[in-house]
């Protein structure tokens, strides 16, 4: 489990707790898909990230179109969770595009 700092109060951190990761090709596009769940004591939701060249997040309640998401957005700002997530996974903006390339091992301790 990851702590992910997103703001400058005391206490405003979201964890990220992830529960599967795998390597993935598709459509000629190399990839890690990793699943978890994002939360900060309020709220607790699913997440898809896929890091490869880019980092794609996707959160399933919105993609669901549950609004409990819209109050973590409120509290902390969805490009904020964004970014916050791609600093954890990928320290250069990339996870790596071989299965050689191995997310950090901070994300599954």
């Amino acid at each position: 489990m990851l702590m992910l700092t997103v703001g400058e109060k005391t206490g405003e951190t979201v964890y990220l707790d992830i529960h599967h990761a795998e390597w993935r090709q598709a459509s000629g596009a190399a990839h890690w898909a990793v699943s978890a769940l994002l939360g900060d004591g309020c709220y607790e939701g699913e997440v898809l990230i896929e890091a490869g060249e880019r980092v794609e997040v996707t959160f399933a309640d919105e993609w669901l179109g549950r609004p409990q998401i819209g109050e973590l957005f409120d509290r902390f700002g969805r490009e904020t969770l964004l970014q916050a997530i791609r600093d954890a996974l990928c320290k250069n903006g990339s996870a790596g595009t071989s299965p050689g390339h191995r997310l950090p091992a901070a994300l599954f301790s």
